[in-house]
């Protein structure tokens, strides 16, 4: 395990107490407290006042071991089915976060309002962008129909895994 892992395991601990038994986001009787992969953390709490409490107690455990939390990189989200989302004032070292209405996590993206028709409009909009630039591939007279047939294929495959 890699030394950022491990700090990252000591700090998602609270005197001995995993993180994950906190009080969280409650999906399907368990309480849910995090996220991570890789460097990433999402924090997650059904209300401001635990999220602010997780928060703390994340950006407490870092700075015991010589982490800090980057303000700039970081950004709170309220996921709701009204269209104004209610505000969330999370503070970091007497900073606040900013708060979003999406923001791209592990290449898809999250609104606050739980649709997916903008994820839906971004990856079609990257499919046509990536088809246009395979243009001239396509419209290639020198290449027999049968390659571009086979190349189309092929791409609809990759394209269909994106």
């Amino acid at each position: 395990m890699c030394w950022f892992a491990i700090h990252v395991q000591l700090i998602h601990r609270v005197n001995g107490t995993p993180i994950d038994e906190l009080p969280g986001f409650a999906i399907g009787g368990s309480q849910l407290t995090n996220m991570r992969y890789a460097d990433d953390t999402v924090i997650l709490a059904d209300s401001a006042e635990k999220l602010q409490g997780l928060m703390d107690v994340v950006s407490r455990a870092s700075e015991e071991k010589g982490l800090s939390i980057n303000i700039a990189k970081s950004v709170t989200m309220v996921f709701s089915k009204t269209a104004q989302p209610p505000r969330c004032s999370i503070m970091i070292n007497g900073q606040e976060l900013k708060q979003v209405s999406s923001f791209n996590y592990l290449g898809s993206l999250l609104t606050s309002d739980s649709r997916s028709e903008q994820e839906i409009k971004r990856r079609i909009g990257i499919g046509k962008t990536a088809f246009q630039n395979m243009r001239k591939v396509m419209t290639n007279c020198k290449l027999s129909i049968a390659t571009r047939k086979r190349f189309l294929k092929t791409y609809i495959i990759i394209y269909g895994q994106l």
